[in-house]
């Protein structure tokens, strides 16, 4: 199994464990969730369930008639809610924007903490963050792995590969490893025809190189096409759908085969059409707990949706949805490995 995809179910097994104590434990330190509805992530749903948190580690979870809850523990009532496993977003991009303001200048610890702080509010524990990582995310990476985190963990890819040789690539790859990089990530796309798209004897030079180093390789993609030839090289994970066409049994079982998972970000397809007029989430009360309104009234600016409305790109993005949701069921129907974001 490669180790991204270990990254990516390492939140859900922390908060999935089920052992019940052997015994009574002193109730110090401890918190007992009771009366939810959860979801554990391994099967249905578990009415009346008990959730025991010791000094912020959770210590069991399952039925009320077979978790005990530690004498002394705090009740925490929690009838009529429900309660899953932290949320992870399998394929993100922080500190680069601040509002809608976008450049270098916001990539700063300070808006990375808060973007992290963000996701947390709304569930998301985990964020993989698949390029332009720069040293300020490697430091909060490196020093989340304790009890009293208040913000989302994080994994870095460092810099996205580019280069036109093998030789330029291969460099990209070892300086990124020596950062300490969780991943490798790369992009195989023209951007809707308007790009270079990066060639097979450049990217196999990453997959190698990036495997050299024990680091797992993403890939932004778009065509099927592309999807065949990076599984052939030996990619690790695809970090969208295939957008032009349908996929087909080799894909299939090329994902199979090597048990690789496909984050196929269709609400990155919906962000880039959304905003042509005022989405229904707009007046979501759990969306607005959190959002700058400033923000928001930029977005409802009749000549920015305008100009949404007329966006080449944007609108072959809606198209694209189209045939990405197709194939997140197609290949959840074959049993290939999908993670829904």
């Amino acid at each position: 199994m490669n180790r991204l995809i270990g990254i990516v179910l390492t939140s859900l097994l922390a908060v999935g464990c089920s052992s019940t104590p052997p015994g009574p434990l002193p109730g110090e330190g401890v918190t007992a969730f009771v009366g939810a509805t959860m979801f554990d992530g391994r099967g249905p749903a578990i009415p009346d369930a008990v959730l025991i948190v010791r000094d912020g580690r959770v210590e069991a979870a399952g039925p009320a008639a077979s978790v005990m809850v530690p004498e002394g523990a705090e009740r925490v009532d929690l009838g009529g809610k429900f309660v899953t496993p932290g949320l992870i977003n399998g394929h993100g991009h922080l500190g680069l924007a601040e509002g809608l303001t976008t450049g270098p200048e916001v990539y700063t610890d300070e808006n990375l903490r808060d973007q992290l702080g963000l996701y947390a509010r709304y569930g998301v524990t985990t964020v993989l963050a698949l390029g332009d990582d720069g040293p300020e995310a490697m430091a909060l990476r490196d020093e989340q792995n304790t009890p009293s985190l208040n913000r989302s963990r994080l994994f870095v890819a460092g810099k996205i590969v580019t280069g036109n040789t093998p030789e330029a690539v291969r460099e990209v790859v070892n300086q990124n490893a020596d950062m300490k990089v969780d991943f490798i990530k790369i992009r195989v796309d023209d951007n809707l025809g308007t790009g270079k798209k990066m060639p097979p004897e450049i990217y196999q030079a990453v997959i190698e190189e990036a495997h050299k180093r024990s680091l797992p390789v993403a890939v932004h993609l778009y065509y099927l096409d592309d999807a065949k030839g990076v599984l052939r090289a030996g990619a690790d994970f695809i970090a969208h759908s295939v957008r032009d066409k349908e996929v087909d049994d080799e894909v299939i079982g090329q994902l199979k085969e090597r048990s690789i998972c496909v984050c196929p970000t269709l609400m990155r397809e919906v962000s880039t059409f959304t905003y042509e007029s005022v989405p229904e989430f707009f007046s979501d009360s759990f969306f607005l707990r959190d959002v700058d309104p400033a923000v928001l009234e930029q977005l409802k600016a009749p000549e920015r949706q305008a100009a949404i409305q007329k966006s080449k790109s944007a609108q072959q993005y809606k198209k694209g949805l189209e045939t990405a949701s197709v194939n997140v069921k197609k290949l959840s129907d074959a049993g290939a490995k999908v993670e829904i974001k």
